[in-house]
């Protein structure tokens, strides 16, 4: 049977692609023959290996490293744990999350080499951080429950949580320590929507459940900067979501990784 693999199928289905210098690592994915495995492709599509993961996992999380290892964290099925694969699948560390990650949450490379871990369907009012090696940095409770939200990193090193189906008129900006830096509301309520930084450091935001067709842009302290609207509303399908929410890079190896809204 085919697997829901390459490219084309893996950007719609929500599999984590995590691109090397000329590799790409494809982990899980809503597959009941690939919950729990793993594959390496070369930039020409070619196999190069595969393996079996800790666990079975679907609307995870796969973030790499400034280290080039990969931190994958939650998902439907593996929604408590975490692991960590080298740049040749190899496993380095695993391990048990504080709270429960299963779909709708974000994971963010900081510039300190942590990722922080927040929202979520089941675990919405939290977050945490966890270091390079996966061991737990801290953790607390968001201002707001987040679910579907969207969390940029900031070029301040804060990042940016915006909007989600249990807040979608609000936004916060948390430090790389976790801690609260401010908070406030959007132009319009949004969920399931986009946001992408932008190389001026500001960040722009557009659609979403409740406002399908409008955008804004907010600077790096949150600030309100313009609005408008879209030639046509969209809202993301629920695979499509769920790519966005898990941090996937397809940046070279060097570059952080965009992660865009849900």
């Amino acid at each position: 049977m085919k697997q829901r693999g390459m490219v084309a199928i893996v950007l719609m289905l929500g599999l984590p692609l995590i691109g090397y210098a000329n590799n790409n690592l494809v982990s899980g994915g809503h597959n009941t023959n690939s919950y729990n495995s793993w594959e390496i492709r070369n930039s020409a599509g070619g196999f190069v290996s595969n393996g079996t993961l800790t666990g079975n996992r679907s609307s995870h999380c796969a973030v790499r490293l400034n280290n080039g290892n990969i931190f994958i964290a939650g998902g439907v099925v593996g929604a408590s744990t975490w692991e960590i694969r080298n740049n040749s699948g190899g496993l380095v560390g695993s391990g048990n999350l504080s709270s429960t990650r299963d779909i709708g949450f974000s994971c963010t490379l900081l510039g300190n080499g942590n990722v922080i871990i927040t929202g979520g369907q089941t675990s919405g009012g939290s977050w945490e951080i966890r270091s390079s090696n996966g061991t737990l940095v801290g953790s607390g409770a968001l201002w707001a429950g987040r679910a579907y939200h969207s969390a940029n990193l900031l070029n301040t090193g804060n990042v940016l949580l915006a909007g989600g189906i249990a807040s979608p008129g609000t936004w916060e900006i948390r430090s790389s320590s976790g801690s609260l830096v401010s908070n406030g509301g959007l132009w319009a309520s949004r969920g399931s929507h986009c946001a992408i930084g932008l190389p001026n450091g500001n960040v722009y935001i557009a659609d979403g459940t409740g406002s399908a067709g409008t955008w804004e842009i907010r600077n790096n302290v949150g600030g309100f900067i313009s609005s408008g609207t879209l030639l046509t509303g969209h809202y993301f399908s629920t695979e499509r979501k769920s790519r966005m929410t898990r941090g996937i890079s397809l940046s070279p190896v060097g570059h952080h990784p965009i992660q865009p809204g849900n």
